[in-house]
């Protein structure tokens, strides 16, 4: 059974269609780029998988277990569990302003931290370990010298670079991304892609929603080609780009 697998998911928004028994899996360390034009149910399909927007029908199954099926009533604790599974980086970045870089990424952590039942007698040490971890993530990202900087005062590039951060600081088993380098111009779409192939080398398991076709060739495992709702062809990414089976994928990819 493969790592990860969404099952039959179908999502209609009032009468509109907007996901069509939708199909796929992947495997643990993968990287699968989902691509097509605009409303052909990218988002929503990556919306329905980090549990913020809720599918009419189908499953997702991680590790071989089932972790949701569509009409399960979840309590916000339950919720909050699943979607914990799941890192969620946007096109716009969502940092907190009043916050620094580092806080930003600690913040989440110590929450949950206070939820553990040790957290009295460990408070120190546990924070201190967070606080560990984001400094190694920094470093990872490239942003140990922005640790005490304020999201207004670094550039868009940043910005996102501290948004992965701090989707990592969870330690999703899967890494999701809308549109990573959509709000950034041209000159720092660069350096958020090469933290993204840097993740893809360590084998770090994620689902890319990208318009960035060389990008998506280049890093990805298998790519999935999406138009009007459903998956209209999908397949490793050098056979998918050269040799293109689909009459849409031919003709989106005529355009790009």
């Amino acid at each position: 059974m493969a790592y990860f697998e969404v099952n039959n998911i179908s999502k209609s928004f009032g009468k509109t269609e907007v996901l069509k028994n939708i199909d796929f899996s992947m495997e643990k360390g993968q990287v699968v780029s989902i691509i097509g034009s605009s409303g052909s149910g990218k988002t929503t399909l990556l919306r329905c998988i980090n549990f913020l927007c809720e599918p009419d029908q189908g499953q997702f199954h991680l590790e071989g277990e089932l972790l949701y099926e569509a009409g399960e009533k979840l309590s916000d604790r339950l919720l909050r569990d699943k979607r914990m599974n799941f890192g969620m980086v946007f096109q716009q970045f969502n940092l907190f302003p009043q916050y620094n870089v580092k806080e930003n990424l600690c913040l989440a952590p110590g929450l949950l931290a206070k939820e553990k039942p040790d957290w009295r007698t460990r408070k120190k040490e546990i924070l201190q370990e967070i606080a560990e971890r984001a400094d190694r993530i920094l470093e990872q990202v490239g942003l140990s010298e922005k640790a005490a900087a304020y999201p207004c005062e670094l550039s868009g590039g940043q910005q996102q670079r501290v948004a992965i951060a701090r989707a990592l600081m969870l330690s999703p088993k899967i890494l999701c991304f809308d549109e990573p380098t959509s709000a950034l111009d041209p000159e720092l779409t660069g350096e958020v892609l090469r933290v993204l192939k840097e993740l893809a080398q360590k084998k770090i398991t994620m689902i890319i929603v990208t318009h960035e076709m060389n990008f998506a060739r280049e890093i990805s495992d298998k790519v999935v080609f999406m138009a009007d709702g459903v998956i209209a062809e999908e397949g490793d990414p050098e056979r998918l780009f050269t040799d293109p089976q689909s009459p849409r994928l031919k003709a989106f990819l005529a355009k790009e």
